[in-house]
Order: structure tokens, then C-alpha cells, then sequence
């Protein structure tokens, strides 16, 4: 595929990695006291997330449109255990945004043929799979990662979040297959183990 086919494939996914490291840099500094600013560092992720399960489901599952649903239906898990202004728990009210896409979706587009495409491609190519839990990631390293003293770890969230979307890019952007493993497989493992080493050594029980 054309670098630059593959670098506006990336766009949404790759944003929302972007956005997210933001998130993560300025948490704990005096920009999280800007409700408006740093809610929307939080939100407006996931919500370009959703927008991409969308169109994957409207446009068949393209492959760069699978990394939304492990992100997405991870996102919605996470906010089963959060509450809104010290009210109940979400739990499966924390599914209605998932739930609305689906229907909107499916508006758009009423056939299952996105689900046996979608289903085909995993099947065919494997690969489609690992990009699906790529997803996970960003999530995943800052829940390894929570807690840490952001001035020391500066360095270490930038390099986290260019490896994500730099594996976003290679992925989407290479015809050997290998190449594909190797660009989600490696940046996965480089991210987590970064994510680890920044929480044992920069993390709060440190300062």
C-alpha cells in the first residue's frame, strides 16, 4: 500500500492514540484543572474510536477500521466501573455509546454482511486480529503506567505514544506480511515494557 494511502487510513485511529498521549502527559499538571480542555483531551479519543467502528461498519470492515472495536468495546468495559458525579456506577449504561453506534450503524447500513466480512478477514489474515487488540494499547499502558510523576516521565509517554502510531502506519502501510506482525507485535511489547519501567521507577510510591 502507498505510504500516503496509509497515512490517511491512519488519521483517525493514529489521532486518537495522539490524543490520548496528551491526556496522559497532562494529567497530574495544572492543565487537568480545565474541565473543558482536558475533558475534551479525554474524550474526543474515543469518540473518533466510535466514529471509525461506524464507517467500518458501513464500509464492510476495511482493515484499518478493526483496531476501533478492541478500543471501543475495552472503553466501554472500563466505564462499567465508573461513576458520574459521585452518582452509581455506570455499569451497563457505560455500553449505550457502543450501543448507539451499532444502531446508527446499522441504519445506515442494514445488512450483516459487515459482520461475515469482518468475520472472513480475521479468518483469512490473522494479522487483522493482533491490529484488533493493538486497540488495547493505549489503554493498557496508561492503566500499567497510573500513577506516575509526570515530570520525570515526559520523555518516556512521547516515545509511547510516537511507537503506537508509528505502528499504526507500518502496519497499514506494508505489503509483507511479516513486516505487518512484526510493526503491531514490537511496538506492543515496547510499549508495555516502557509502560512498567516508567511505573516501577517514576511511579507515586517513588516521590
Amino acid at each position: 500500500m502507498e505510504i500516503k494511502s496509509a497515512i490517511r487510513q491512519s488519521i483517525l485511529p493514529g489521532l486518537s492514540f495522539l490524543l490520548l498521549g496528551l491526556m496522559w502527559l497532562f494529567s497530574g499538571s495544572r492543565l487537568e484543572s480545565n474541565i473543558y480542555l482536558f475533558g475534551a483531551l479525554a474524550y474526543i479519543p474515543i469518540a473518533l474510536m466510535f466514529l471509525t467502528l461506524g464507517i467500518g461498519w458501513v464500509k464492510e470492515f476495511p482493515k484499518w477500521t478493526i483496531i476501533s472495536i478492541g478500543f471501543c468495546l475495552l472503553v466501554s468495559f472500563y466505564f462499567t466501573n465508573v461513576s458520574v458525579a459521585g452518582s452509581d456506577l455506570l455499569e451497563f449504561w457505560a455500553y449505550l455509546p457502543l450501543a448507539l453506534t451499532i444502531v446508527v450503524s446499522v441504519i445506515i447500513r442494514p445488512s450483516i454482511k459487515p459482520i461475515s466480512t469482518l468475520l472472513g478477514r480475521l479468518i483469512k489474515e490473522p494479522d487483522s486480529i493482533i491490529y484488533l487488540l493493538y486497540g488495547l494499547l493505549p489503554l493498557g499502558a496508561l492503566a500499567v503506567s497510573d500513577e506516575v510523576n509526570h515530570t520525570f516521565a515526559v520523555p518516556f509517554i512521547l516515545l509511547i505514544t510516537l511507537i503506537e502510531i508509528l505502528g499504526i502506519v507500518l502496519y497499514l502501510s506494508s505489503n509483507s506480511r511479516l513486516v505487518k506482525y512484526l510493526s503491531l507485535i514490537v511496538s506492543m511489547i515496547v510499549v508495555i515494557l516502557i509502560s512498567f519501567y516508567i511505573s516501577e521507577h517514576y511511579g507515586a510510591n517513588h516521590f
